[in-house]
């Protein structure tokens, strides 16, 4: 996340689940996203996946692999 950060032009979110804050960049690449402690989840969902995981219907599972930061 920090070099889309560095590069400028992306947008930072937080997103809280359950108490827990999760740091979320959207750039030109994709979704980024970072535990607030940085020690666990940590990825990038590029733009293309994300679109499709979004037009699934709800009785699809979505699994499959992400890409790592």
């Amino acid at each position: 996340m920090q070099r889309s950060r560095a590069q400028g032009g992306g947008v930072p979110l937080e997103l809280v689940i359950d108490g827990e804050t999760i740091g979320v960049w959207l750039d030109e690449a994709g979704i980024h996203f970072r535990h607030a402690q940085g020690s666990r989840t940590e990825g990038h969902l590029p733009w293309l996946i994300a679109i499709a995981m979004s037009l699934l219907p709800p009785d699809v599972p979505r699994v499959g692999t992400i890409e790592a930061a």
